[in-house]
């Protein structure tokens, strides 16, 4: 990953990024833990990585935070499920 958390730009509760409303939020971006598995390339199973924010995040009806199973959960093989975002996939 080439970018350096100054370089990056975390908005909040954005449905359409071209236009901003008042039910949004915005932070820069303090540090990036990148995921062991990725590879810098499109595709890699890695293609995950967690971003500590430079100020809290207010949660509201349009802000919330995402559900993650309990540590040692687990799951069957063929279970269904879906992530949401929005990104570059390239510089």
């Amino acid at each position: 990953f080439r970018d350096s958390p100054s370089q990056l730009s975390v908005f909040l509760g954005a449905y359409y990024l071209s236009l901003w409303n008042s039910h949004q939020g915005y932070s820069g971006v303090q540090q990036i833990f990148l995921n062991n598995d990725f590879d810098g390339g499109y595709g890699s199973p890695g293609d995950l990585a967690l971003l500590k924010l430079l100020t809290p995040v207010n949660f509201t009806d349009y802000i919330l935070p995402i559900c993650l199973p309990a540590p040692g959960a687990q799951f069957p093989s063929g279970l269904r499920c879906w992530a949401t975002g929005w990104g570059d996939i390239s510089n």
